[in-house]
């Protein structure tokens, strides 16, 4: 699931989202289009199983790979994925902060807060 926040016909007001996910570099072959917004929410997940809220069918993301905690600020955590999850080039291994700007690499994807 995903929402072109760019596009004319979003269907969330983009005053409503305070930080989002937008896809930088993706395989051709996993289907994920470069420009592709994911709105940032506590609790979100990424991995390769359907019960995630973003499901990624990449060999190289885990089953449950990352989540996303929001209190005050934006968290990512790393849920002991086999290949990391990185913030800014930088593997993560503890609940680390994101601010705009900064670059997630999960699997062969990579991400920038917006």
């Amino acid at each position: 699931m995903y929402i072109d926040l760019k596009g004319k016909k979003s269907v969330v007001d983009e005053d409503e989202i305070e930080l989002a996910l937008e896809v930088l570099d993706a395989p051709e072959n996993l289907h994920i289009s470069k420009g592709s917004v994911y709105p940032i929410h506590d609790g979100m997940t990424i991995g390769r199983k359907e019960d995630n809220t973003i499901i990624i069918n990449d060999p190289f993301i885990s089953s449950y790979h990352a989540k996303f905690i929001v209190d005050e600020d934006f968290y990512i955590k790393d849920l002991e994925s086999t290949n990391g999850t990185f913030v800014n080039g930088t593997k993560i291994t503890n609940l680390t902060q994101l601010n705009v700007g900064d670059l997630v690499e999960v699997g062969r994807i990579t991400f920038k807060v917006i």
